[in-house]
């Protein structure tokens, strides 16, 4: 697993985000995160990206490549994000089956703040599963 990341299995069922080099769908290369709910279970687990500095940018880019396969209505992937360890705020949300490459401009979440942290957080039951890769902030002056 890459150094700083943190996996957060909230609801304690035993099954959570992994680091893994098998069958990586998202378009990106490597070892990549992912979490399967095919278990007849809820799910609500979070995948933490380390700290970004913002510095003196005056835009901030989100970027990852991802595969989400979708069962059922209730089942979504959130991306989030938290400035200066301030509450989750959510950027965009996934609620049907694609994958590829994704990019958001998340300048306005970041606003002024000076370090902020990237969440991707699986909630449902009995869902397919979510796959991420090559996480990327980059910011312009």
């Amino acid at each position: 697993m890459p150094a700083g990341w943190e996996i957060d299995s909230y609801d304690g069922d035993g099954y959570q985000w992994t680091w893994t080099t098998a069958s990586n769908t998202t378009g990106g290369s490597g070892g990549h995160f992912g979490i399967a709910g095919n278990n007849p279970t809820n799910y609500d687990d979070r995948l933490i990206t380390p700290q970004y500095e913002r510095g003196g940018c005056t835009a901030v880019e989100l970027g990852f490549n991802h595969h989400y396969s979708d069962s059922d209505v209730d089942d979504f992937g959130y991306v989030d994000i938290s400035v200066d360890s301030g509450p989750w705020e959510t950027v965009t949300t996934y609620s049907s089956t694609g994958s590829g490459p994704q990019t958001y401009d998340v300048s306005e979440y970041v606003g002024t703040g000076s370090q902020f942290q990237v969440r991707f957080r699986y909630v449902g039951y009995d869902d397919n599963f979510w796959r991420v890769d090559d996480v990327q902030v980059t910011g312009a002056p």
